[in-house]
């Protein structure tokens, strides 16, 4: 998204219920750009904090390294049966440079309890 993605939030939603246990992203563009050569992960915004709620309860906040690139995960405190997860950015950098002031997120990870 264009900006500052504090306080936006992704849905992700099952027709049943699944088990959780771990979450987890990748906080940025992590991305190269295959004409130039240039990583992309620096220019933009990075994400540095999340909320995560399944089925209206909050289950987890994570906080993110600035500087990697690579999936990040959290697990619960024990496994989470719901339907609906819900990813809540709370904070993230300043853009790496003023020209790419994006929030973005390359991945997220939904881990079930039995793998």
């Amino acid at each position: 998204m264009n900006g500052n993605g504090s306080g936006r939030t992704i849905t992700l939603t099952w027709n049943h219920d699944v088990t959780i246990a771990t979450v987890g992203l990748i906080n940025g563009y992590a991305k190269v750009d295959p004409a130039t050569a240039v990583h992309r992960y620096q220019q933009e915004r990075r994400i540095v904090q999340v909320t995560w709620s399944i089925d209206g309860h909050e289950v987890a906040q994570q906080s993110l390294a600035d500087a990697d690139p690579n999936p990040q995960s959290v697990s619960l405190p024990k496994p989470v049966s719901g339907k609906r997860v819900v990813l809540r950015i709370d904070a993230v950098t300043a853009p790496g440079d003023p020209g790419h002031n994006y929030t973005a997120i390359s991945e997220i990870e939904v881990t079930g309890a039995n793998g």
